[in-house]
């Protein structure tokens, strides 16, 4: 998911190049994953992000490269996973 506008939408979203080829189609990229499950940051996209923390994919090492809100509700997630 991409958005044409920065100012509408003001947290970074996923850009279209941020894909890695697999086989016959394209993936998007780890990190871009993670801003899109943190600009959601619905439920079940929490419950991702911390099945991704569960896995060792994210810690909390992740903080210093995203921007400060997301950096927050990431941190929010290690510090109460339970919600």
């Amino acid at each position: 998911m991409t958005r044409e506008s920065t100012e509408s939408y003001p947290l970074p979203t996923a850009d279209d190049t941020e894909q890695v080829a697999a086989d016959d189609y394209k993936i998007v990229t780890l990190e871009a994953l993670v801003r899109m499950k943190l600009n959601s940051y619905r439920r079940k996209d929490q419950i991702h992000l911390l099945d991704l923390v569960s896995l060792g994919l994210i810690n909390a090492s992740w903080l210093p490269r995203l921007v400060p809100e997301h950096a927050a509700r990431l941190q929010q997630l290690l510090d109460d996973p339970d919600g």
